[in-house]
């Protein structure tokens, strides 16, 4: 299984047209469920937000 989470901050969501990021959350799923059929995918506003990245352990 693949894990996204998208964080956007709201003062750069502020201006768009409503819609969109529902619509970009299904592009993105559109183009991965193919490679991913178990995908998960979270998009949400946040007045902050962090990056960081997770690799799987290796045995």
């Amino acid at each position: 299984m693949i894990r996204i989470e998208i964080l956007f901050d709201r003062q750069s969501t502020k201006n768009l047209k409503s819609g969109t990021l529902q619509a970009l959350q299904n592009e993105i799923e559109q183009r991965l469920k193919p490679h991913y059929p178990e995908i998960w995918l979270h998009m949400w506003e946040s007045p902050s937000f962090r990056v960081g990245s997770c690799q799987p352990a290796l045995h």
